[in-house]
Formats: C-alpha cells, sequence, structure tokens
C-alpha cells in the first residue's frame, strides 16, 4: 500500500508559492492605492526561494529533461518577452511609470542548464559538464566580446533592438535579469550540488541566502543619510525569503497530485501482479523502500526516476540486503543509464511504454528461477567466484583481490561479453559519491591481470579500445 507522510507534497508547496506570488502582485500594483498592506510583499519573499526548491525536485526526479527544460525556457521567454515591451516600448505599464519584476523563470531555466552540467560532472564527462556548467555563467562575457567586435549593433535601431529582447528572453544575460540575480543562482547551485545531502542543503542555501540579501545588503546601506537598523525589517526585507527553509525541511518527498502518473502506475501494476497471485506493495518514494521490505520481497521493481531516493541509489542500498531479482522499469533509455543500473546489481531493465504482459512473464521468469536450488557460486573463463565470500579462485588457488579489485571482477564476470567504461565501473563500485578518480580503474585492473596471470588464468579480461573493458564471454 502507499502510505502518506508527514509534511508537505510538491504540489503543497507549489501552490503554497503560487499564492504568495499572486499576493505579491497585488501589492506591486495596488500598493499606491494605500489598501493592500505592506505584509503582502514580505510574505511574498517567500514565493521565489519555494518555487526554485520545487525546480530542484522536479528536475532530480522528471522522466524527461528535455521536456522539462524546455517548457521552463518557454514560460521564461514569454515573461521575457513581455518585460521587454515594459523596459523597452513603456507597455503595460501602471499609470505612474511602475512595472513588476518577472524574470524567475529565466532564472530557473539558466539553472536546468548548470544542473544538468553538474550531473556531467558527476558521472565523470568532464567536458560536457564542465561546457554545460560554464557556458550561463560565460554567456555575458560572449556578449560583451560581440560588441566589442560589432559596435555599430548598437547605432542600428532594430539590430539593437532584436539583440536586446535576444538578451532579455530567450538567451537572458543572468547579470541583467531582473529578479533573483546572482545569490538566486548561487542558492539553487548549492540545492542542487548538495542534492543527496537533503539538511546540509538546506542549511547552506539559508546561510548564503541571509549572507546575500541581508549581511552584503546591511553593508551597503548602512551608510546612507537616516537609515536605521529597523528598516530592514521594513524597506530592505528581500531577506525574509530566508524562511522558505521551514518549507523546505517540511517537504516529505512525495509529489502529491502532480505525481498522479506514478501512482496511477503503481495501481495498474499492483492490479495485474495481484491477478497472477502475487502479495504486492507498492511505495512512490524511493525512501519508503526500507531494507526489511526488500529482505521480505522475492521480487523487486524499481524506477529509475522516483522522489525521495532514486532508483539507482536504492539498488546500490538495498543489493547487499536481498538475493531478490530486481527489475528496473523506466523511461530513460540511453545506454549509459541501463548499463549503469545493471552495473549497480539490477537483473532485468524495462524500458516505458512497456506491455503488462511482458512485464508479467519477466516477472513470472525470475520468480522461476529465484525458486530454484540457489547458487552464490560462478565460474567465467576458468576463474571462481564465490558470490558470498567475495573470493576469488583459479584451480582452487586464491587470487587474493582486494576488495574494489573482487567487486571490479564481479561485475565484469557476472556481465561477461558487456562492455563498461571506465566511468561506469567506478559508479557501479565506488558509487557517485566515491572520493577517488575513475584513473584508478585503469590501476585496478592492472593488478587484477597482474594476479590473473600469476594464477595461471588466461586473458579473460580485455580491453575494448576507446570504449572500456568486459570480461571474455563463453559463447
Amino acid at each position: 500500500m502507499t502510505k502518506q507522510k508527514f509534511g508537505l507534497t510538491g504540489t503543497a508547496l507549489k501552490t503554497i508559492a503560487l499564492v504568495l506570488m499572486v499576493m505579491d502582485h497585488i501589492h506591486y500594483f495596488f500598493e499606491f492605492t494605500g489598501v493592500v498592506p505592506e505584509w503582502f510583499s514580505m510574505l511574498a519573499r517567500l514565493s521565489a526561494p519555494l518555487f526554485l526548491f520545487c525546480t530542484v525536485e522536479g528536475f532530480a526526479h522528471t522522466h524527461d529533461r528535455r521536456r522539462y527544460f524546455l517548457r521552463i525556457w518557454a514560460i521564461g521567454t514569454a515573461m521575457g518577452t513581455v518585460e521587454f515591451f515594459m523596459i523597452y516600448a513603456g507597455a503595460f505599464r501602471r499609470g505612474d511609470g511602475f512595472y513588476p519584476m518577472n524574470a524567475i523563470f529565466q532564472d530557473l531555466m539558466l539553472l536546468c542548464i548548470i544542473w544538468q552540467g553538474i550531473d556531467w560532472l558527476r558521472q565523470r564527462r568532464f567536458v560536457r559538464g564542465a561546457l554545460a556548467a560554464a557556458i550561463p555563467i560565460l554567456w555575458p562575457i560572449c556578449i560583451v566580446a560581440l560588441l566589442m567586435l560589432f559596435p555599430k549593433i548598437q547605432d542600428a535601431p532594430i539590430g539593437s533592438a532584436v539583440l536586446a529582447w535576444v538578451i532579455t528572453a530567450p538567451l537572458p544575460l543572468w547579470t541583467s535579469i531582473t529578479d533573483g540575480g546572482w545569490s538566486f543562482l548561487a542558492g539553487g547551485i548549492a540545492l542542487y550540488a548538495l542534492y543527496n545531502h537533503k539538511r546540509l542543503r538546506l542549511v547552506v542555501w539559508a546561510a548564503m541566502t541571509f549572507l546575500c540579501d541581508f549581511v552584503l545588503v546591511f553593508l551597503q546601506v548602512r551608510g546612507l543619510p537616516d537609515f536605521a537598523f529597523s528598516q530592514m525589517f521594513t524597506v530592505y526585507y528581500e531577506w525574509l525569503g530566508v524562511f522558505a527553509v521551514i518549507g523546505m525541511a517540511l517537504y516529505n518527498g512525495q509529489r502529491g497530485s502532480g505525481h498522479k502518473q506514478l501512482r496511477d502506475l503503481c495501481t495498474l501494476l499492483k492490479t495485474a501482479l495481484e491477478r497472477d497471485g502475487h502479495t504486492v506493495e507498492t511505495r512512490t518514494s524511493g525512501t519508503q523502500l526500507t531494507d526489511t521490505l526488500c529482505r521480505w520481497a522475492d521480487c523487486i521493481l524499481l524506477d529509475v526516476m522516483m522522489p525521495g531516493e532514486d532508483g539507482f541509489a536504492v539498488c546500490r542500498r538495498i543489493r547487499a540486503e536481498t538475493d531478490a531479482p530486481i527489475l528496473f522499469l523506466t523511461a530513460r533509455t540511453d545506454e549509459p543509464s541501463v548499463l549503469t543500473g545493471l552495473g549497480l546489481g539490477a537483473d532485468d531493465y524495462l524500458t516505458k511504454p512497456f506491455r503488462i504482459a511482458e512485464l508479467r512473464a519477466r516477472v513470472a521468469a525470475h520468480l522461476r528461477r529465484q525458486n530454484r536450488t540457489p547458487s552464490h557460486k560462478i565460474t567465467r573463463g576458468g576463474v571462481a567466484l564465490d558470490l558470498s565470500a567475495k573470493e576469488a579462485s583459479v584451480g582452487g588457488t586464491p587470487l587474493h583481490l582486494t576488495k574494489s579489485e573482487y567487486a571490479i571482477c564481479e561485475l565484469l564476470a557476472l556481465h561477461a561479453g558487456q562492455t563498461f567504461s571506465k566511468e561506469q565501473i567506478y559508479e557501479a563500485v565506488f558509487g557517485y559519491d566515491g572520493t577517488a578518480d575513475d584513473t584508478a580503474i585503469t590501476q585496478h585492473i592492472k593488478n587484477i591481470r597482474a594476479k590473473l596471470r600469476a594464477a595461471g588464468a588466461g586473458e579473460v579480461l580485455q580491453t575494448i579500445w576507446g570504449v572500456g573493458y568486459q570480461w571474455q564471454s563463453e559463447n
């Protein structure tokens, strides 16, 4: 069954943020009437940070990042276009010339690019990751260089107008975004970079926000004539957004009604598998999958992109706790994702959309194998591996492998004939939080080969040049 955890769902947080944003706009447009109180604007300082937090969670768990990014980009471009006409054409302004700042989705769009870069860096795709993380930051420098090379653009009415629209709406400069700014971007980077450290990331974000929006602002305005410290609570109160950390801390990892698709899938699978006579328990978050439940299960189905803790992290956590077959169900069809899942110990990988009949057949097949007399020893290319004792031998002679060397041998031997890159081996053996470099894999492979040769084993561990390593298939 699916249990509702205490706290606020993602949908609840987004609803709160939306209400606060509406209050902010009411204050923007009707403050001059004297009817709308100042506390409307004060409370609304929590809106942008909550939207940021929800976007971090959404980006981390979406099944289609490209579509997610394009949706944010389209909203940001539309809002930026309206703001362009407000700034440069004087359109849509209040009677006294006032116009609101609505560029938060442009910040979120830039952050999505940087977040993807962070993930690529975690996967040790250094060139791609560095470019994705750096381009949004270096984009203003590129525009300055363009204007230096072609200074006449600024004198051409049409050319300057087009360029102004480009850097205001579809390809904004973080240095000139009128809403959020550099401190907002820095906070978003911290929330995502520390994603696996739930409490620490909130502490770091709150400290950064208070430093940027209170301490630095205070240092800037304290020298102004007639400044009083009380104005930090009545005039310069942007820092009140730090209290959004309370809502972030209350997030329970569930996506609420916005995560209906996953709940519907759980219901569908539960109904189909129960018809085959199975007892089925469902969970909609990786954090809800306890070790006790895993030891009880005869077969485990995991979705890669789950809220709270993704499928890869769950698989890495529970694989040592259970011998039950693990099947991944996911919309991610790229080969690195498939290899990562299998490398972490999964037994099967079914990509969406899939037929329920096929899933039922695969579950039945895995359960039949599971019900046979279990064997915790395998032999590949003359090398015997004891999966329970975590030992390897050749012709009865122990290889005396280190823990990491054995883990590499087990990964490759269990998937003989399949090629793994150094990055994939590193992630499977050390995880994303490993402190070594993937060049350590090269040294481990060298040591393993030396021990295999000394024991009289053949060249079972092969190098696939430009790709990675594989255990020679016996077929």
